[in-house]
């Protein structure tokens, strides 16, 4: 199993770890995989429907058979499911589009065309753009074509009614279909989710807006092709969301459809609905809840930037919720494949941990748990649920949703920087301390772990979660007085990407910082008053953070008991501040400004 990335590329499966590489909020292939043919814009959808007088009324229904998810791979055909609120149309022999529909919540189609003699082709089309659902799956974003379950029949012209039948898109004899098909299916579920699960309890005197139609997607799927292709790396089994177009990288999900040719025995994900889900939460975090997230390697079992944990937790937490599941599963292969199949899990919804797959990323430090994304999706799914062990506060997705879409209380507000768990944590107990009684709040409190306010982990399973920026983003502003902060780092450790790193939460310290554009605020100095030497970064607030490679960063002063960095030509703005320790041992340091003032945080320590 692996969990996709947001903004990025998803490579190999690394035992249990569940690992991500190769991930670029911003890079992009220039080529399409056949070459960059120029781009044929989507045809439009076939909406208006032809009043006819005394024609034939068409009925049909229009089904599919995806494959079912087993342990070991994609299994048999499941049984047929219906077409739900998908275009319709019928055309005639030359061509022409004479009537347009939709399936209904059956797959039931009903409509009329005039009574004339001709063969005609009934269609239906993998795009629905209504009151339920807005989304297209179409074949690549070069052709921008979808897919059609389709029946021809003829009319001698004196016919008044005809029921015309489409076979099921049968998943062993044609994947193309049923493949696209599921992929529209798990949209359709997830917006008829968002519309029942987004209303808060009014009885609470909570105050929100319920969800009616998220904005239109496209996603592009192709049989045997993985959108690695894109990156010109179509051996990569990869599934992503890329929020904006760049060439011929158009805004979408893209959902892997096998590899080099091979949807049978190597990995894809049409039948996946953990991964589609997972993608389209992506996509709603682009849309509602804004996302800071910079892409990047990421690793189920390993601490990361906050903002990517964040992102890739949300979307893992997502596809569960809409699911109604505790679990996040992805197959490789089919069972018939000699080559083998199999297939991966990781549950949500902790029982009885033991170290492997249920114990992943719980952490051990206070705070260690906004830096690891499956500790966000756990956090995320005993909020929402009262599961055990935490007999957690059971809010329900609606208030999660508030607090992640709102744009007065939630990650929508302008007000909101460098997105991560911690933040959300804080806003989220806020609401909680606000509109529930004060059993709501222990419980959520012994769901995060968070030392803070909880004696829990004292001696259950604990997520190491925190309620606070302390570790990651803390807001700091300019005192007169003294302020320092001691930091006792430890050893690197291993990159399950390749080489060493320094542990993020151990051996560093994070601050958000705006910057006025005054010249007196424009120097940021740091100055270790005991242990050894340091190093200073400064980056802009949309930055992508690589410990070898980072972009958007502004300055750097590297082993160092006294080093400034100046931000003078830089727009005013939130800055991200951070001062590492690139060796084990403690020390005590801090940041002043070249007014000679320095760098505090609200409780005057940093």
């Amino acid at each position: 199993m692996v969990f996709r990335s947001v903004f990025g590329v998803t490579f190999s499966l690394v035992f249990l770890l569940f690992a991500n590489a190769g991930c670029s909020k911003n890079s992009a292939s220039e080529e399409s995989p056949s070459g960059a043919a120029s781009i044929v814009a989507e045809s439009t959808y076939c909406s208006t429907v032809s009043a006819v007088t005394g024609g034939v009324l068409i009925t049909s229904r229009a089904q599919f058979k995806p494959k079912l998810v087993t342990g070991s791979g994609l299994g048999a055909d499941s049984t047929a499911v219906d077409v739900k609120y998908a275009e319709v149309a019928v055309v005639n022999s030359a061509g022409a589009t004479i009537q347009c529909g939709e399936t209904d919540a059956t797959g039931n189609i009903s409509l009329s065309i005039p009574q004339a003699a001709d063969t005609y082709t009934l269609k239906v089309f993998s795009r629905a753009f209504n009151s339920r659902y807005k989304v297209s799956v179409l074949n690549n974003p070069t052709a921008n074509l979808p897919y059609s379950i389709s029946a021809s029949f003829t009319l001698v012209g004196s016919e008044t009614a005809l029921a015309v039948s489409l076979t099921a898109a049968d998943a062993s004899t044609s994947q193309v279909l049923s493949g696209a098909f599921n992929i529209l299916e798990q949209i359709y579920k997830a917006n008829e989710y968002l519309r029942s699960n987004t209303a808060c309890a009014t009885a609470n005197g909570i105050s929100c807006t319920a969800v009616t139609v998220p904005d239109k997607i496209q996603i592009f799927w192709t049989a045997g092709l993985s959108p690695g292709a894109y990156y010109n790396s179509a051996s990569s089994p990869i599934s992503f969301f890329s929020p904006r177009a760049s060439g011929q990288i158009a805004r979408g999900l893209y959902i892997l459809g096998g590899v080099n040719g091979d949807l049978n025995c190597t990995d894809s994900d049409q039948f996946d609905n953990s991964v589609i889900l997972h993608e389209y939460g992506h996509f709603l975090e682009d849309f509602y809840g804004k996302s800071d997230s910079p892409g990047g390697s990421h690793n189920g079992n390993f601490i990361v930037d906050p903002r990517l944990a964040w992102s890739e937790g949300w979307a893992n937490f997502f596809q569960a919720a809409v699911r109604g599941a505790s679990d996040y599963t992805d197959t490789y292969g089919n069972t018939s494949c000699s080559t083998g199949s199999h297939g991966i899990s990781i549950q949500l919804q902790i029982q009885t941990p033991t170290a492997g797959q249920d114990y992943m990323a719980l952490g051990t430090a206070a705070g260690e748990g906004i830096f690891r994304e499956v500790s966000v999706s756990r956090t995320l799914y005993h909020t929402m649920n009262t599961a055990t062990p935490y007999s957690g506060p059971g809010v329900g997705f609606p208030l999660i949703w508030r607090t992640f879409a709102d744009a007065t209380v939630g990650f929508h507000s302008s007000s909101v920087h460098f997105r991560n768990i911690a933040r959300f944590n804080e806003l989220m107990r806020a609401q909680i301390d606000t509109y529930y009684a004060t059993a709501k709040t222990v419980a959520y409190d012994n769901v995060l772990g968070d030392p803070a306010h909880s004696t829990y982990c004292s001696t259950n399973v604990c997520e190491n979660q925190l309620s606070t920026t302390a570790e990651y983003a803390l807001p700091v502003s300019w005192l007169s007085g003294a302020c320092s902060r001691t930091r006792t780092a430890v050893t690197k450790i291993s990159n399950p990407f390749g080489g060493t790193v320094t542990n993020l939460l151990k051996s560093n310290d994070f601050f958000s910082y705006y910057f006025d554009g005054t010249a007196g605020n424009a120097s940021i100095t740091l100055t270790v008053s005991s242990g050894a030497v340091m190093n200073l970064y400064i980056y802009k607030e949309e930055h992508v953070f690589v410990e070898d490679g980072t972009s958007g960063q502004v300055g750097s002063k590297e082993n160092t008991l006294s080093g400034s960095i100046s931000l003078s030509g830089q727009a005013a703005g939130y800055y991200l501040i951070q001062v590492q320790a690139p060796t084990a041992g403690a020390r005590t340091f801090s940041l002043s400004n070249g007014s000679g003032l320095n760098l505090c945080s609200s409780s005057g320590v940093l």
